[in-house]
């Protein structure tokens, strides 16, 4: 990993043209030499605003009547596996390849196990919402494996994540540790920060600042894999250290390092559709990824929030986590997680921040003025699916430098 990018900044510009040395008089505080250090600080800051963010939003799900509605949920899920006629073949295949799920620790891996267990309310009060989410998981690899539904339903809702993604945006191809080491080995160049070049770390684990938030800080997560017994490495881990979209991203804005655009979350808002429609009853409940994939460490919140806007559940702003709730607002079972977005914004003054980078190190960044905010959260490149189009097409530098941002700020500002 390069020295400082876990302390990524925050970008914010907006379309209309003007002088540069006006804006910076009067618009933005520059920080850099000895300011560095506080630019870290702030980043670390933020880094904790988003994970606290998650835990809280995790929790209001995880109580009361969401988690009462929540476990229907399971319930439709569990019924439809254990009662849909043959298949036999997708169900047993879904259970293998999703051996490692915490929830077999309260559900038997068997059809009959599934039909017991939803005729017993006390069984379904077990449930939380992470079990509902590994319910949701097993799910969707079941409909992948030929259960319930053709897949191409459920790939649909993973239009510019997965096989639709050049509709959105260019995804690149993958580098994984072992085709790392292969290539290094044939003496072929391995360029780690290459535009597009998508790496993934081995032994990364999850920072103590993220760890304090998480549910679980010895369990699995994408983030930071899991920690293995006998040698302590902590092995498996998906996240990105390279030249992909999020990874260009998580650079201007000053975000927690994490894997990449989350298709998960587009599974889980295809189940919530499927089986959901009557037991949740509110649109609100697709946050429910921002509670048990963020919290859970498995994806940052951008990581999240992309597919939910890009399925049109949402329409998030970077750094603006009002713009996480729905058109349709929150059902008042839900309306704690607007006291912890308020929350959150409100820890967020001040760290409003766009960085810049020489020799592909942290050199500074430019802090916008607390006059500005309001403008800030209508720019365009603070627009999620904006950044990520900008981003895949090159219209953002793997390392922006000092001249490209005043540029950014030029060309987005007014």
């Amino acid at each position: 990993m390069l020295d400082g990018e876990m302390t990524k900044m925050s970008l914010g510009v907006f379309p209309k043209q003007f002088a540069i040395n006006e804006f910076k008089e009067n618009k933005v505080e520059e920080m850099t030499g000895r300011q560095l250090p506080d630019t870290f600080q702030i980043c670390y800051e933020k880094e904790r605003i988003e994970a606290d963010l998650a835990k809280n939003i995790y929790t209001v799900f995880n109580g009361g009547e969401p988690l009462r509605r929540l476990q229907c949920l399971g319930v439709a899920i569990l019924t439809a596996m254990g009662d849909e006629p043959g298949h036999l073949k997708a169900f047993d295949a879904a259970v293998t390849e999703e051996g490692n799920l915490r929830l077999w620790d309260k559900v038997q891996k068997s059809k009959s196990a599934f039909k017991l267990f939803t005729s017993n309310p006390l069984y379904i009060k077990r449930l939380d919402a992470t079990d509902v989410a590994d319910l949701i998981r097993l799910a969707g690899t079941w409909v992948e494996k030929g259960g319930g539904q053709t897949a191409k339903d459920k790939e649909s809702y993973r239009g510019g994540v997965g096989a639709d993604a050049q509709k959105v945006w260019h995804q690149p191809k993958k580098f994984f540790g072992k085709v790392i080491a292969d290539l290094k080995a044939e003496g072929l160049p391995v360029a780690q920060n290459e535009r597009g070049a998508r790496w993934r770390h081995e032994g990364w684990q999850v920072e103590p600042q993220l760890q304090e938030f998480m549910r679980d800080p010895a369990g699995f997560s994408g983030m930071g894999g899991i920690k293995d017994k006998k040698t302590g490495r902590w092995e498996h881990s998906k996240r990105l250290v390279s030249g992909a979209n999020l990874s260009i991203i998580n650079r201007l804005f000053g975000l927690t390092w994490g894997c990449d655009i989350s298709g998960t979350t587009c599974d889980q808002v295809y189940a919530i559709d499927r089986w959901g429609v009557d037991t949740l009853g509110h649109p609100a409940y697709a946050l429910l990824p921002l509670g048990v994939i963020v919290h859970n460490c498995h994806h940052t919140l951008l990581e999240v929030a992309l597919p939910l806007s890009i399925n049109d559940r949402i329409d998030y702003r970077i750094g603006f986590f009002d713009t996480l709730v729905p058109r349709q607002g929150l059902p008042e079972e839900l309306k704690g997680i607007k006291s912890a977005i308020e929350q959150a914004n409100n820890l967020m003054r001040g760290k409003h921040l766009l960085r810049y980078y020489a020799n592909q190190k942290p050199a500074g960044c430019f802090r916008f003025e607390p006059n500005e905010i309001q403008k800030l959260r209508r720019a365009d490149i603070f627009h999620a699916k904006s950044l990520l189009q900008l981003a895949s097409t090159s219209r953002i530098s793997v390392f922006p430098g000092r001249d490209e941002v005043l540029s950014l700020i030029e060309r987005y500002f007014n």
